[in-house]
Formats: C-alpha cells, structure tokens, sequence
C-alpha cells in the first residue's frame, strides 16, 4: 500500500512538470505554419503528409511493416507476502527505429531524420507476460535475442509497441535544412546505404529544445491532443497532492 501510494504522489508532483512540457510543445506547434513540401525555406517548418518508409521494416513485436516503431519492455517483481508485499520495477528494454522516412503530401517529399525524434503517437500493441505462461515466438525471440532476464515465478514483464503505419497522415515539425551533408547524415542511418535523390531533410533544430516532433493527424488534432495533455495534467497533480495529502493527514488521526 504504501508503495502504491509513494507511486501515486511520485506522478502527482510529476504531472504539473509533463503539462509544462506539453503546453511548450503546444506553443510551437501554433507558432510554426504548416506549408506544401514543394514551397518549403530553410528553418523551422510544419509539413503534413503520408508517412512512406525509404526501406520496407517490420515492426518486431507485432510483425506489421511499418515506416517507424519504438519498443519498450519493463519487468515487475514482488517481493514480501501478504500486506508486507513490495514490487519493484525496471525498464529491460527501450529502443526506437532510426532510420529516415518520406512525408508525401501531394506535391513533393520530404525526407525526416528521426535519430531522437519525438513521436507522439499511443501503444499500438501491448502484451502482458506472467511466469508459467507461454511468450508468443515473437516476444520469445526478442527477448533471447536481447538477452532480457524474464525474473522468477513472481515476475511480469510488460511489452509496449508504438508504430506509424504506412500511408497513415502525419504532422511533422522541425528544422528544414537543404544542406547536402545534412541529408546524406540522415541517409547514412541506413545498413547498408540507401540512395535517394532528396534535396532537403527535416531534422533536429540548433537549439536544444529544438527536436523533430512528429504525431498522428492533421495540425487541428494535435493541437486539441496537446491542449487536453496540457490541461489534463496541470489540473490532475495539484488534485491527486492535495487529496493524497489529506487522506494522509487523517490516517495518522
């Protein structure tokens, strides 16, 4: 219990940093004009278009071909019995493709270096595994092939997949560069090398605060999606402190 509860104040004080965050990324979505790919200047630039992979990859927990994915596997264990029961978790795994992809929005293509990109986009796939249970092969190959240790008969390991699908419309925003090194840096994610006739690529800005972020749907979407992350969690942690708080308080009475 009172891990539980350490675990709700800790996303409590959390919550009004991460709505800070996603009203800042709300800002600049506003603050950047969304233009045609055929009429795009160097600097900051919003484009919205088709996701097209340069090379077809699968996603490898799912198995869908996709133009992007990330996955993520967290373990959990217990430990204790009866009210003196604990759970400790850790994240096993965590890694994102980095490999470039087109955004095709009717007039041209754009090419996105994605190397610490943001991708806003939801689980696309989410398995949960208990000890004495069967893996799927897919999960039971990623797992001996990264060598994850599944734990004891009182672990459960989490499985998370995200992924752009192919064709499916997204919002891009970034630093447009047409330097020829700039796009042959991000062609150069690829083993072995790709070739394409790209003249510019939309990457990472000078500044820090400055990466590519990418999200499912047109401008209007993302905007409502981070107006409601924004307010959701500026509202949701001073509540859950403050609640959390008196409950506390009239325990020890």
């Amino acid at each position: 219990m009172r891990f539980f509860m350490f675990l709700v104040l800790l996303f409590s004080l959390m919550a009004p940093l991460l709505g800070v965050v996603r009203l800042l990324e709300l800002f600049k979505v506003l603050r950047t004009p969304v233009r045609a790919i055929a009429r795009l200047l160097a600097g900051p630039a919003a484009v919205i278009g088709k996701a097209q992979p340069l090379r077809l990859q699968e996603a490898p927990l799912s198995g869908r071909p996709c133009a992007w994915y990330s996955v993520a596997v967290q373990r959990v264990d217990l430990q204790g019995r009866g009210k003196r029961t604990t759970a400790s978790g850790e994240t096993l795994y965590q890694g994102a493709s980095e490999t470039p992809l087109h955004i095709d929005d009717g007039t041209g293509q754009l090419l996105v270096a994605l190397a610490g990109a943001q991708v806003d986009v939801g689980n696309a796939y989410t398995y949960e595994w208990k000890a004495g249970q069967a893996l799927p092969p897919r999960l039971a190959a990623f797992v001996d092939q990264y060598g994850l240790p599944r734990g004891d008969e009182r672990s459960t390991l989490s499985f998370y997949e995200k992924r752009i699908e192919t064709g499916r419309q997204i919002y891009a925003r970034g630093f447009c560069s047409r330097k020829p090194a700039d796009v042959q840096g991000a062609l150069a994610r690829f083993d072995p090398p790709v070739q394409a006739e790209d003249q510019a690529v939309l990457r990472d800005g000078p500044g820090e605060s400055d990466q590519v972020y990418l999200s499912v749907g047109d401008r209007g979407a993302v905007t409502r999606k981070l107006m409601l992350q924004s307010a959701l969690l500026l509202t949701i942690g001073p509540l859950v402190t403050v609640t959390l708080g008196y409950l506390m308080f009239f325990a020890r009475e």
